[in-house]
């Protein structure tokens, strides 16, 4: 990763911002700055793979924090229809060019089961990014198909809503963040994919019993809800803890829970 400055970094991300805002689509400035920051920083590969209406916003925040990490590409995926007209792209991707990011970003056409069929194995998303045009239908259709392709670690992010319900609750992902989309707009949901490698149960459970206090209880929300634990229930289960001294009793009374039978059956 290049070395950025804080005050040449907030250039930057002025300047994409400026040139993101005469573009159409959702994503709000501190959207893109979040979503920059991310594949810049935070996943373990810099892929990021936007689908739905073609190269828009997402595609140029993700083109800049691609080549200023100093690796990693952007797929732009054109499902037809919505803001990725002939004449938006056309602007998205000459401005790419402008700026000399175009062999950073690259558009593609097709259908999510093609390109997701298509995907070389062991190439890792770093982030997934569902465009506002992608319907809830669409969008999980594309968490199926694409889903598989993240890498542990890595993001899903959605334009429109929250993401299917069974996904969010799930212990292979965590919502990380809510980000403004636009004024009075929906939030732009961002899970991270955290799927424990080749571990059995057993592990799991080992794990989680070596860890203490705050810290085991945050960690068995995560792996048996799906979910940061909420104030009401943290501390609701850190007295039971600091009475009894058991974890066990902490464990087996949220594998006997209501929202984790759920879980369960979903």
């Amino acid at each position: 990763m290049g070395e950025i400055g804080p005050v040449e970094l907030e250039m930057r991300m002025a300047a994409v911002a400026n040139q993101a805002s005469k573009l159409r689509g959702v994503l709000s400035e501190e959207a893109g700055r979040f979503l920059y920051r991310c594949i810049r920083e935070r996943v373990p590969a810099a892929i990021a793979v936007e689908l739905g209406g073609g190269p828009g916003r997402f595609a140029l925040w993700a083109a800049h924090a691609v080549r200023d990490k100093g690796e990693g590409m952007v797929y732009s995926i054109d499902l037809g229809g919505g803001a990725g007209s002939a004449s938006v792209k056309g602007r998205v991707l000459r401005l790419l060019d402008q700026e000399g990011l175009n062999r950073f970003a690259m558009s593609l056409e097709g259908t999510k089961a093609d390109l997701a069929g298509q995907w070389p194995a062991g190439i890792g998303i770093g982030v997934l990014y569902l465009g506002e045009e992608l319907d809830e239908r669409a969008v999980r259709e594309a968490v199926s198909r694409w889903g598989e392709h993240v890498a542990n670690g890595g993001y899903i992010v959605f334009a429109r809503d929250a993401g299917p319900k069974e996904l969010v609750g799930s212990c292979s992902y965590v919502r990380e963040e809510e980000v403004p989309a636009e004024a009075g707009g929906a939030a732009l949901s961002v899970l991270r994919k955290c799927m424990p490698a080749e571990s059995t149960l057993q592990d799991r459970i080992a794990d989680l019993l070596a860890l203490e206090g705050e810290s085991f209880l945050s960690e068995l929300y995560r792996q048996f809800l799906g979910r940061e634990p909420d104030p009401a229930g943290l501390a609701y289960h850190l007295h039971r803890l600091r009475i009894s001294g058991s974890k066990l009793d902490s464990l087996l009374t949220i594998l006997m829970s209501k929202e984790a039978g759920i879980m369960s059956m979903g």
